[in-house]
């Protein structure tokens, strides 16, 4: 081994040995950056595949014999074949949507429609009410069936065959976790157009869900740009009419 004596020796060593830690250096932040890649595309596969593999039992494993007649073979059948699949795995939130775009959203013939729409949930919602009491789901599970608004109590121009948009006056329900069970709290003046009686607004209806999920929404609130925020804004209060 060459004797590292003179300065400019030393240097040499320095610079040669200075690279080589970077390199080395590179190469492992490279290596764990890659490996963290796999890792986490690996997990997003099984995820995936997870995810797959629930929605196929969900399905296939409850669609023999009676439970398949009782949800019917329509789409919203299935859909709340899977809701309840998804329920008994632990998923703790579950949104069922109904129908592609907005069906509901009726400014002409809305008897028909709604006439058909109502049809075709109203077995399935039935019979998914009944698999949660029957499978002892029913009173840890808050089931509620809303839209964003309400339809007015007067023919929408020009086609006089539907109604327009009304968030003054319309009606939501909620069963199981907690609801008291046929309850009708509210009511509408005579024309059907604005709540007058024990008015709940969205901010009590989202104070009441959460209330029945074990969350206070006052405690939520936090302080920002000069003003309070919570879920329920700076408003709401829990309807203990419902309350079981």
């Amino acid at each position: 081994m060459r004797l590292l004596t003179q300065r400019s020796d030393v240097g040499e060593f320095r610079r040669r040995y200075r690279w080589m830690v970077v390199l080395v250096v590179g190469f492992f932040i490279a290596l764990v950056g890659r490996l963290t890649q796999l890792q986490l595309v690996e997990g997003e596969v099984h995820r995936a595949q997870a995810r797959r593999n629930i929605v196929r039992e969900g399905y296939l494993a409850t669609t023999r014999g009676v439970i398949r007649d009782a949800y019917g073979s329509g789409a919203q059948g299935r859909q709340l074949l899977i809701t309840r699949r998804l329920l008994e795995r632990g998923v703790r939130f579950v949104q069922v949507w109904s129908g592609a775009g907005q069906p509901w959203d009726n400014h002409e013939n809305l008897e028909k429609d709604h006439r058909k729409l109502a049809a075709e949930w109203d077995q399935p919602i039935a019979a998914f009410l009944a698999d949660l009491k029957q499978r002892g789901l029913f009173d840890e599970t808050l089931v509620l069936w809303s839209g964003e608004f309400g339809r007015t109590p007067v023919a929408e121009l020009p086609a006089l065959s539907g109604r327009d948009h009304n968030h003054y006056g319309f009606s939501v329900w909620l069963a199981g976790g907690g609801v008291k069970g046929g309850t009708v709290y509210g009511a509408t003046d005579e024309f059907g157009f604005r709540a007058v009686e024990n008015p709940v607004h969205v901010h009590d209806l989202h104070a009441t869900v959460l209330h029945l999920l074990g969350l206070d929404h006052e405690r939520l609130t936090y302080r920002y740009a000069g003003r309070d925020f919570r879920l329920t804004d700076v408003a709401g209060n829990v309807v203990k009419g419902i309350l079981a």
